[in-house]
């Protein structure tokens, strides 16, 4: 026995998606005449369950079933249904790769998201509708730009690389992490223009705080940018020239750990302070947690040279966040720091737009809420995305189901599912993994926080792109070997085949692309340091670009792509086509990952190609030639046209 059931189909269940809480949403499903009873079960984590039998009608030969249900609480709720039969009682689950009901004795559930009504509404105006539409550009700042600028207080102990093409140190004998390019602040400044090009509207800047690696994810001093890096004043005219091109700017906030040598902990002695690891009874000693003092204490990942913080010790939250609201200013675990030293305040007050959260499931609530009530305090207009590699909906982290998304907490988090389903379809043609993999997120996820959410295809985490998409697989394979394998002629140019349909479809999903710098030039490289070269564009193609740079105004011109919903109209492993739509706007995208042309015949004709390479219209149809792609307007009156070969 089964029966018919779509938690992503109105005919099964409206309103799609979350919803905030008290809100009522409408249950039906349907099934053979035979089943006389069914009843759907919900619950949140760790809660009993409850039963609502559904209202039962007889349609021709079918048995359908409907009820409403008001979910009064802010949190992730699971469902199922259970049935009575002829043959006794029978229980439906979801299947996990397509959602749909099964019978069986137990399974998967289907997730239900409450988020709380202090978020806005999807419809309404919000503070952060600004960055709806637009496109994010990371930098990582040791690589970018160097202005040749002299630096003051530079640590004699910096590794200089004297040639820019130079490959990144990675034998740790010889220094990895330890060398730098020379990128700064200024040299960002000046290509400002260059980011304009490709309709940026939002820098995000890897750790820009003085630390002694040249990725600064191991803090020395948050109230300092790093020499290197140049002064307050780089910092506050980029925020400002930014700001009237209509760019905004992101920092890395890293508050997980501290670096060893640091103001704060100060093992090598680097810093005139009293650091947690000198004295028991140094200001910040709260801040750590020491086993054995001085040498056996708690750190990231057990690297010694990153100790973990105590994120919610009051000292700490004070100095990051700003004072206490509660007014409870006073603590044993140490000095609570006034509100013109916190971090947040200093910062904001270059005019930042927003920050991206280093390993936000490493955060605990309590100093996500604080920060997150601290930033929209100092500016309401502020984003705030965490780094979150799975579903940020349903994440447990520390055995806690974290409530990121349901008000407030994150904006957003960093969208890894989207990145590895794209890249998978561009690779392999895995159609039925992208379609899962995107319309799970567009389920779960509150819609405010979906259309904020950051796409990247590449990180400074993550192998390149171009790399992953048509170079020889690193899986199992050391630093060594991967510092001497690079794209073959004919692996790079499938590779920027390849990309430009990953790009394509990056650009038109929910949510804003997140372009690692120098993707648009076709950078290459492995995982860490090889993926954070310096920026050049002696390998870029002119007509790449030039796509990349339509692609942006198409992106940033078009309605749909600020809130517009997703529908996927046809896939198969050579061929993909969705829509975006926003009342009657819809705008279709079409790409071609096999080397064979395809044509595919429409209902009716689009009213335009926006965006083509390798696409044309024909009397048949929409042609895509090998590795083609298009982006086209579909007629208004027709809404969400479907191919006829779905």
């Amino acid at each position: 026995m089964t029966i018919q059931y779509d938690s992503r189909r109105t005919a099964s269940k409206r309103p799609f998606g979350a919803v905030p809480e008290g809100e009522k949403v409408f249950f039906q499903a349907a099934g053979p005449l035979s089943l006389k009873r069914l009843t759907l079960v919900y619950y949140p984590d760790y809660s009993p369950w409850t039963s609502v039998v559904m209202e039962r009608r007889q349609e021709g030969e079918q048995a359908v079933f409907s009820c409403q249900v008001t979910f009064s609480k802010a949190q992730i709720y699971w469902y199922f249904f259970q049935g009575e039969g002829e043959q006794g009682p029978v229980s439906f689950y979801r299947q996990v790769s397509s959602n749909q009901p099964v019978e069986a004795a137990e399974g998967a559930t289907w997730q239900q998201t409450v988020y709380r009504r202090t978020l806005p509404s999807p419809d309404s105006p919000s503070p952060l509708d600004r960055y709806l539409g637009q496109i994010m550009y990371q930098i990582f700042p040791d690589r970018f730009c160097a202005s040749g600028l002299p630096k003051r207080n530079l640590p004699q102990d910096r590794i200089m690389q004297p040639d820019p093409q130079a490959q990144p140190l990675f034998r740790l004998e010889k220094g990895q992490n330890q060398d730098y390019y020379g990128g700064d602040l200024e040299g960002i400044r000046r290509q400002l223009p260059y980011l304009s090009s490709l309709s940026v509207g939002m820098i995000y800047l890897n750790p820009i705080f003085e630390a002694h690696s040249n990725h600064r994810y191991n803090t020395a001093d948050y109230h300092k940018i790093d020499p290197l890096l140049g002064e307050e004043p780089n910092l506050a005219l980029l925020a400002s020239q930014a700001k009237e091109m209509g760019i905004g700017l992101m920092l890395d906030g890293v508050f997980s750990h501290t670096g060893s040598d640091s103001l704060y902990f100060n093992k090598e002695g680097r810093y005139d302070s009293v650091g947690a690891y000198q004295s028991q009874n140094s200001p910040y000693a709260s801040w750590y947690r020491f086993r054995r003092f001085p040498d056996d204490y708690a750190c990231w990942w057990n690297v010694p040279t990153l100790p973990e913080v105590t994120e919610e010790d009051p000292s700490f939250l004070s100095f990051i966040c700003g004072p206490f609201p509660d007014k409870q200013q006073g603590s044993d675990n140490g000095p609570v720091f006034p509100p013109c030293q916190s971090v947040l305040a200093h910062w904001q007050a270059l005019g930042l737009s927003g920050w991206r959260l280093d390993v936000a499931d490493e955060l605990p609530d309590r100093f996500l809420d604080r920060f997150s009530s601290s930033l929209k305090a100092l500016n309401p207009e502020a984003l705030l995305i965490g780094e979150v590699w799975e579903d940020a909906s349903n994440k447990i982290s520390y055995g806690q189901r974290r409530r990121y998304l349901l008000g407030g907490q994150l904006d957003s988090v960093m969208n890894y599912p989207f990145r590895e389903a794209v890249l998978r379809y561009v690779r392999e043609g895995d159609v039925g993994f992208f379609v899962e993999t995107v319309e799970s997120i567009c389920e779960n996820y509150p819609p405010q926080a979906l259309h904020l959410l950051m796409n990247p295809l590449s990180t400074h985490d993550t192998p390149r792109a171009i790399t992953l998409l048509a170079g020889d697989s690193s899986q199992g394979k050391d630093r060594a070997w991967q510092s001497c394998h690079t794209l073959s002629p004919e692996q790079f140019q499938l590779g920027k085949k390849r990309l430009l349909l990953a790009m394509t479809l990056q650009y038109t999903l929910p949510g804003f692309p997140s372009v690692y710098y120098g993707d648009e030039q076709l950078m290459q490289g492995y995982g860490d340091p090889f993926n954070r070269g310096f920026f050049t564009q002696a390998q870029g193609d002119p007509d790449f670009l030039e796509a990349v740079k339509a692609l942006g105004r198409v992106r940033t011109a078009q309605n749909c792509y600020r809130k517009g919903s997703f529908t996927f109209l046809f896939g198969n492993a050579d061929v993909l086509v969705f829509s975006r739509g926003q009342g009657t706007e819809q705008r279709a995208t079409a790409v071609n990952r096999s080397d064979q042309p395809v044509v595919i015949p429409l209902s009716c004709p689009p009213d335009g190609l926006l965006f083509s390479r390798g696409a044309a219209l024909t009397e048949e149809g929409l042609l895509l030639r090998p590795y083609g792609c298009a982006i086209f307007v579909l007629p208004p009156e027709k809404g969400a046209v479907k191919p006829e070969w779905r």
